[in-house]
């Protein structure tokens, strides 16, 4: 299991095991669920106890969509330099050099916060389909890499570095099957929209990019 954090959703834990993952967004009580065989998409709400499913060919990860509208720092842009293998707390993982927009010499806000350049680390997993991770990865607002990620660092053209994605700590865990099923006493909602909302509020996801 890895625990992390990301700058546009949150603290995160991440699962991967030879049946599926689950990514819980631990801030907002969300959770995405995939699983062997067809890797079908579950998004639980625990506020709600509410879940909505789609195939993983049709979901459509709203959270990145909704934030690159307002993100001027969009990794999305990001080109593969090179790549190579190596470990992070001695887990097979590969590292993307990535080149963004070099706007130095330019004095505009917009131009300096840019991103120059990015190192990710993805995880190293034949087990998992590239679509798996180039839709989690839009998700959480990481570039749309086959591997699912576990670091990444950016450097703005004002020389500025940040993690976009910390990882905090990395753990072996025995789990049961059940946590990637639907829980028991959980109803299925109409469409994607409907698991952002809860009954305290209007809606949750106004709140999922904003601390």
């Amino acid at each position: 299991m890895f625990r992390q954090r990301s700058a546009m959703v949150g603290h995160m834990e991440l699962l991967v095991n030879r049946q599926g993952l689950r990514l819980d967004l631990t801030d907002k009580a969300l959770s995405i669920v995939m699983r062997k065989p067809d890797w079908q998409v579950t998004m639980l709400n625990h506020k709600t106890k509410s879940y909505f499913q789609s195939t993983l060919v049709g979901w459509q990860p709203a959270a990145s969509m909704n934030a690159v509208l307002v993100r001027p720092d969009d990794p999305s842009g990001l080109t593969v330099q090179n790549c190579s293998p190596d470990k992070l707390d001695e887990i097979p993982v590969l590292v993307y050099q990535m080149r963004g927009v070099n706007n130095r010499g330019k004095k505009d806000k917009f131009s300096r916060i840019q991103i120059k350049s990015g190192t990710i680390w993805v995880l190293d997993d034949s087990n998992l389909p590239a679509q798996v991770g180039e839709k989690l990865n839009h998700f959480i607002g990481a570039p749309p890499l086959h591997g699912l990620t576990v670091r990444f660092v950016i450097l703005n053209n004002k020389g500025q570095r940040k993690e976009e994605v910390r990882l905090i700590a990395t753990e072996s865990k025995v789990v049961n099957d059940s946590i990637l099923k639907v829980p028991q006493g959980y109803t299925k909602a109409a469409k994607q929209a409907d698991i952002f909302k809860d009954n305290c509020t209007s809606d949750v996801l106004d709140g999922l990019f904003h601390e």
